[in-house]
């Protein structure tokens, strides 16, 4: 929804997800503590083609990597190894082909990441034009927003985090459907080439995720009437095989903890390497189920952060920061000494991951960049021009200083002055906490900003004060702008407790600016609607209650447009009126000065330190006496 402009999308169910999920439901079953399940045929009746000598001219190219390489090669064995140990895989003992037989080959994925290989099996390798893939149903995306478990994962202050230990492995294959996930496999070179047959459900058929998904849902509804809580926990707030959460206060995340971990064993599932920012409920965790952060942290030792979700944690501290090691990225490139070419920029461009939109202000001047050189017509392989080459080297020192930025896990955390640097208040959180009042659209009457010495300084203390401990009043706060390079939105939430205001960063988006030149109005009204579209979501995927929602734009012609509701526009003005019309209130929009409007850090081509100044200003939680 927000990855698009000017098109609502509303998909329709598609037939053989029908299809796939229907299948499914027939086979699942609960044996012996363990989901037994079939796999999704888009034609049950199907014949399969021969698929062994291709799979064994792959397991030669294996061998030989292997022999090139023994730490690999201990690593490889190791994890089939653990296939046959644990009962995932068998040797078949009877190899006579049948109509659904298929040989899979196999490779092994070294995350940088994590220090085991990933063992995954390749059921998109074609013999004779057709694949393993190209007989299974996809079946549909069962996994929750990833924005949606990340923000709830923001609201309270206990917070817990942990996974699923080999959640596909853990799913039984029914017996007829097991021929078609054959292998070829030997310990060394000399001795003679076996096949075995896995039993559980691979990692590498392009419906095992949806499949996991299902099981996984289809367990915790069990337990629907007598743990509600916890089975919500499981279907909503579980990413794949990760869950995150965060809970009001320690006896309630402890009694969550146990609960997902009894429903898990129930289906035959292991929930482990548990992390979370309190004490309380790693003791109350057995020692052999935490991770290796958590244990640390029980013990007070130095800890690093733990991944989560793409993000890093670091729970000692309950902050967030990003990885920008970029490991797969050549270090030169990195370190600005050398010319990238198209291919390389694009790579380290989009390998920042960040959810939240927090470095939105440095991540848009790259794909600026970007489409700049997009622009220029080279080719993907070829080096970019010096004209941006020096804009990519400022930015590339930019990115150093990013890796250092933090920001609180936690709405209700304060933010104080750390080894990031000295944190003041924001133009736009003025406006948000009060100090500021921009007037209600009827005549559009611009706000008198506030002096310099009343933003900076007024009647707020820097926060690392008194923090929140309740949400009272909650308000959302949404800023937009648009410049004919980019256009932002960006969101805050406003709360009291304790007669303090508390204002707090939650997202952003930015895009840049067609290619096909608009009107800066136009791109305005384009900003107006991923604000719009921000918002809903943001409403959407929290659990917090909103009391009231303010819309900020500095562009008195998209706020004349969508107040007055009189008059038909042309087609693309019509378009996305409508649209901000169905998510929103003109009586929710308001006037603010540019000077004040914090969005407008976004639409900049500039490189220097007020962007970095302004990424650590904008998540400021502040206070105030009323």
């Amino acid at each position: 929804m927000l990855d698009s402009l000017g098109v609502c999308s509303k998909p329709r169910q598609n037939s053989e997800d029908v299809r796939a999920r229907a299948q499914v439901e027939r086979s699942a079953t609960l044996v012996a503590g363990r989901w037994r399940v079939g796999l999704p045929w888009r034609d049950e009746g199907c014949a399969l083609p021969d698929s062994y000598v291709n799979a064994f001219n792959r397991f030669k190219g294996v061998e030989k990597k292997m022999l090139a390489n023994p730490d690999y090669a201990k690593r490889y064995s190791e994890r089939v190894d653990h296939l046959l140990v644990n009962d995932f895989a068998k040797e078949s003992t009877d190899t006579r082909r049948t109509p659904r037989t298929w040989y899979l080959p196999h490779f092994g994925v070294d995350n940088p990441n994590k220090k085991k290989l990933r063992f995954v099996f390749d059921a998109a390798a074609k013999s004779q034009g057709k694949s393993l893939n190209d007989y299974l149903l996809q079946g549909p995306d069962l996994l929750a927003s990833l924005f949606g478990i990340m923000v709830r994962f923001r609201e309270n202050r206990i917070a817990v985090a942990g996974d699923i230990k080999d959640m596909f492995l853990r799913i039984k294959i029914r017996d007829e459907d097991q021929n078609s996930l054959r292998f070829l496999w030997r310990p060394r070179p000399e001795q003679s080439v076996k096949t075995f047959n896995m039993t559980s459900l691979i990692f590498g058929a392009n419906c095992s995720p949806f499949i996991a998904q299902y099981v996984k849902n289809r367990n915790a509804e069990r337990f629907a009437s007598s743990m509600p809580a916890a089975a919500d926990a499981i279907c909503n707030q579980h990413y794949m095989d990760d869950y995150l959460d965060s809970f009001p206060d320690e006896a309630t995340a402890t009694q969550m903890v146990r609960d997902i971990v009894y429903i898990h064993k129930e289906g035959g599932f292991e929930i482990r390497n548990w992390t979370s920012n309190s004490v309380v409920v790693l003791d109350s965790i057995p020692k052999e189920t935490l991770g290796t952060v958590a244990v640390s942290l029980k013990m007070g030792q130095q800890c690093e952060g733990e991944r989560t979700l793409g993000l890093i944690w670091f729970p000692a501290k309950d902050e967030l920061g990003f990885d920008l090691s970029f490991k797969r990225i050549p270090e030169d490139v990195v370190n600005g000494a050398q010319v990238p070419t198209k291919r390389v920029m694009l790579r380290v461009i989009m390998s920042i991951y960040d959810i939240f939109g927090f470095l939105s202000p440095f991540t848009i001047q790259g794909k600026i960049m970007l489409q700049n050189l997009w622009r220029s017509n080279i080719g993907w392989d070829d080096e970019i021009p010096n004209s941006i080459f020096n804009k990519w080297k400022t930015w590339i020192d930019l990115l150093k200083v990013m890796s250092n930025v933090r920001i609180p896990r936690c709405y209700l955390n304060p933010i104080g002055a750390s080894e990031t640097g000295d944190r003041i208040a924001t133009d736009a959180a003025d406006i948000v906490a009060g100090e500021c009042s921009p007037a209600p659209l009827g005549p559009l009457t611009p706000a008198q900003p506030a002096t310099a010495s009343t933003r900076l300084t007024g009647s707020y203390e820097t926060a690392h004060a008194t923090s929140a401990t309740t949400y009272d009043n909650t308000q959302l706060h949404v800023f937009c702008d648009a410049s004919t390079k980019a256009m932002c939105a960006v969101a805050y939430w406003r709360w009291t407790c304790n007669g303090n205001v508390f204002v707090a960063f939650i997202a952003s988006k930015c895009r840049v600016a067609p290619v096909k030149p608009l009107t800066v109005p136009r791109l305005e009204l384009q900003a107006a609607l991923l604000a719009a579209r921000l918002a809903d979501t943001i409403i959407r995927e929290h659990k917090l209650s909103v009391l009231q929602r303010f819309f900020w734009s500095d562009s008195t012609t998209v706020l004349h447009w969508i107040n007055n509701d009189a008059k038909n526009y042309k087609t693309f003005v019509a378009n996305r009126l409508g649209e901000i019309d169905e998510v929103t209130s003109s009586k929710e929009w308001r006037y603010v000065p540019t000077e004040l409007n914090v969005a407008d850090i976004a639409t900049r081509e500039t490189y220097d330190d007020v962007i970095v100044a302004a990424s650590r200003r904008s998540s400021c939680h502040r206070r105030r006496d009323n």
